[in-house]
């Protein structure tokens, strides 16, 4: 019977949170615009994703000279300035949008059209991410002891009247960076400092620029600028911060 309890316990703990998620999911599946053709941003993110399951790099040999934006490697190839983990992060809704099209005959010759298919689909990864990023952060109000009913209407208030909405619509970065911000943020405050520093890390392999929240990160590791005076817990507090740095 206990058992049983526990697991309907548990079971009620996440409905909200998933209630959430989906909620805003399906908010940003429906205003999505489906493109990734308009900035350097957009594409050239795309092109990386399509050249890691074509070819296992992260050159973009698609693109005309015209078109690119970036520098040459030494092997000679073009490479855009955009993080690698970005390509990485849109790869399931990617290899989603290859399965479709091969589930409703779009075959690769027509290559307008496959590739109309195939980068609607790789750019709705952003809405996910978007999602997620709402339910790490109702995670991390929780962690603050934050009541259910507070956490979710936070988390909401996030992803519905900031501009997160609109980033969720667009295939820039931004949504993935958003999510592992919250979910470093989430999971240190829970104590797994080990998936927070992996959460930190995968933030930088999105955009170098985000490296401007590592400080952050850090301040939250110390804890309490109150209590800093108390050396007693300083072992401890440098511990929290070092995962940061790795």
């Amino acid at each position: 019977m206990s058992g049983g309890a526990e697991s309907r316990g548990a079971g009620r703990a996440w409905a909200l949170p998933l209630a959430l998620f989906l909620a805003f999911q399906g908010l940003y599946w429906l205003t999505a615009s489906g493109r990734v053709d308009r900035m350097a941003d957009e594409f050239e993110v795309y092109l990386m994703t399509e050249s890691l399951v074509d070819r296992g790099r992260l050159s973009v040999p698609q693109l005309p000279e015209a078109a690119f934006f970036g520098r040459r490697g030494l092997d000679g190839e073009a490479y855009t300035p955009y993080g690698p983990g970005s390509a990485f992060l849109a790869l399931p809704h990617h290899l989603a949008g290859r399965a479709l099209a091969a589930l409703v005959g779009v075959p690769r010759a027509d290559r307008a059209s496959w590739t109309e298919l195939v980068a609607a689909t790789t750019s709705l990864s952003n809405t996910t991410w978007a999602a997620l990023c709402v339910l790490a952060t109702f995670f991390a109000l929780r962690a603050l002891d934050a009541s259910p009913r507070r956490a979710a209407l936070g988390a909401a208030l996030l992803g519905g009247a900031t501009a997160l909405w609109p980033y969720a619509t667009l295939f820039y970065s931004e949504p993935q960076s958003a999510a592992l911000l919250a979910a470093a943020v989430a999971l240190h405050l829970r104590g797994r400092a080990a998936l927070a520093s992996l959460a930190a890390l995968a933030l930088g392999l999105v955009k170098l620029s985000n490296a401007v929240a590592f400080p952050a990160l850090c301040l939250l590791a110390l804890g309490d600028p109150r209590e800093w005076r108390h050396t007693a817990g300083w072992p401890a507090r440098l511990r929290a911060v070092l995962p940061f740095f790795l």
